[in-house]
């Protein structure tokens, strides 16, 4: 029978179902053929601080499966039911990479790790785009490794679109976090386009613009007022 040594982590030991690998505890069912995935994904998100408001991990099964890396066939995962109800998702050894690549959010922190060397990487930059989607403007805050590959992904399904700013963080998870409570109480509206798109309240014109502009400077000015200075302007 192949082990899951075999086909991932030469060396890794698993003991009643469970083995560590770089900082990363994997469950695999009875006969070793899957790996249960909320887990990795709870893991890998509070490791590298994506956590909600109620401290629980963002990276989570749903986002994952309706992003693209979540397509992956039914016939790879079954699901068990575990304490208190929660549902697990055992996903077959060959489906690894894509949980991987969604939980720790970058290719290159996903080779590291791979590689057995130091993963978490949360220097970046964060960011603040208006875009249009059918004929709406809305605004998102965000953050990213890459702003040069992140942008153009935008793109899709955009009628127009447009980085307003950004700025070079060393943890962009933490602080593409407290932008996004600054906004929430400083009149921001959460659009159902997801958790980082916003409106405040309408259509939004430029004056709207304006202000997202604005509150988002002020929210990295309450983080660090160091970081106002280093705002990088898309002049474009």
């Amino acid at each position: 029978m192949i082990s899951v040594g075999d086909l991932f982590f030469k060396g890794i030991e698993l003991k009643d179902g469970r083995g560590w690998f770089n900082g990363i505890e994997f469950h695999v069912n009875e006969v070793k053929t899957h790996f249960e995935a909320s887990s990795i994904m709870e893991h890998c998100g509070k490791m590298m601080g994506l956590i909600d408001k109620k401290g629980c991990s963002s990276r989570n099964w749903s986002v994952f499966m309706n992003g693209k890396n979540g397509r992956i066939p039914s016939e790879s995962y079954y699901e068990t039911k575990g304490s208190r109800g929660k549902l697990l998702r055992w996903v077959e050894y060959g489906r690894l990479l894509p949980i991987l690549t969604y939980s720790m959010g970058d290719g290159n922190a996903v080779n590291e790790f791979l590689m057995n060397r130091p993963w978490i990487d949360k220097t970046g930059h964060v960011y603040l785009l208006r875009t249009v989607v059918n004929g709406e403007v809305i605004l998102k805050y965000g953050y990213t490794w890459d702003l040069d590959q992140r942008m153009p992904a935008y793109k899709c399904g955009c009628d127009s679109f447009k980085k307003i700013a950004s700025c070079p963080v060393d943890d962009m998870f933490d602080v593409e976090k407290k932008i996004g409570e600054y906004l929430y109480t400083h009149g921001a509206i959460r659009h159902s386009k997801g958790k980082e798109w916003f409106t405040y309240g309408r259509v939004v014109g430029n004056a709207d613009c304006d202000t997202a502009f604005e509150n988002w400077v002020n929210a990295l000015d309450e983080i660090d007022p160091n970081l106002v200075e280093m705002i990088i302007f898309d002049d474009n």
